[in-house]
Formats: structure tokens, sequence, C-alpha cells
């Protein structure tokens, strides 16, 4: 039985080289970045569920080009986000709650939409959004420069998870 994880009588399994500094900068970053993206834009931190609840709607209301009820937008967030009726649900809830999306009654039915203050919002959050992947390239080609590619985006916004490792002494 062989210990370096070729044998299969349960030995020691072989052990992969370690994830290097750009490894992590393409793991982290971007997602850091919209997330910050939209705490600037809202001006408080938007949870992750709800960010995920904001890119359904979008995505609704584009592809059916129309403002979704409460089944369907329902039906994309529990899709989405994994996570089961209720909880959709209540994502759904705590977006409405937080403002940065918006409901309205139309006869039986629930409407879900952005206002035009909160389409705004999205929008400027949608461009920096496209930015994020230029800014994530330029740090992937300057792992150990702190600041690759932050005159892209405001201060607010950027993110280099590299700031956070500990320098080696040489």
């Amino acid at each position: 039985m062989a210990l370096d994880g070729s044998g299969s009588g349960g030995g020691k399994k072989q052990r992969a080289t370690l994830m290097q500094l750009r490894d992590s900068i393409t793991a982290i970053n971007a997602r850091a970045m919209r997330e910050n993206a939209f705490h600037f834009t809202h001006g408080f931190k938007v949870d992750v569920a709800s960010i995920g609840v904001v890119d359904m709607l979008i995505h609704s209301q584009a592809m059916d080009r129309g403002h979704p009820n409460a089944t369907d937008l329902n039906d994309r967030v529990r899709l989405a986000n994994e996570v089961s009726e209720p909880t959709a649900r209540d994502q759904i809830k705590r977006a409405v709650d937080l403002g940065i999306i918006s409901e309205e009654r139309e006869g039986v039915y629930v409407k879900y939409f952005f206002s035009v203050e909160q389409a705004q919002r999205i929008r400027q959050v949608l461009n920096f959004t496209r930015i994020i992947p230029e800014v994530v390239k330029l740090q992937e080609a300057d792992v150990f420069n702190e600041n690759a590619g932050s005159h892209l985006l405001p201060p607010g916004i950027y993110y280099n998870v590299i700031r956070n490792y500990k320098k080696k002494e040489d």
C-alpha cells in the first residue's frame, strides 16, 4: 500500500502544491469589490442574500421584459440562492425592507421592481461591476502591489486581499 495517495488502501493522500497569491486574488477580490460597490452606492452593507435577490430581479426584468410577480421572483431566488421557498420569501422581504427593491400590489399579485432611485443605484453598482474584472487582471499581473488597479475604482470599493497577508521576513 502506497502512502503517496496512489493506493486504495486508505493511505495518506498526496497533497497538491499550495495556492499562490494570484489564486487568492482570483478567488476573493472580485466578489469583495462587488459587495463593496453595493455598500458604496447604498451607504450601508448589503448582505449577500439580498444581492442575490437584486441579481434575480435584474434577470427577471431583462428576461421577461416586465416586473415579476411574487411566485416568479421567489422561484428564481430559491434556485439561485439554493434555499427553500420560505427562505427565498424572507430574502425578498429583507431586500424590500432594506429599500434596495420595491414591491407593489397589482390586483391579486404582488409585483417587484426598482424605483427610479433604486435603479440609479443598481446601475451604478453594475457600472462598477463592469470595471472589476480589469482591476482583478491588473492585480493578478502584479501580485505584490497592494494597490494594483486601484486607480480604476473609488477607494471605498477597491479591495485587494493581499493587503491582509503578512510579509515574509527574509
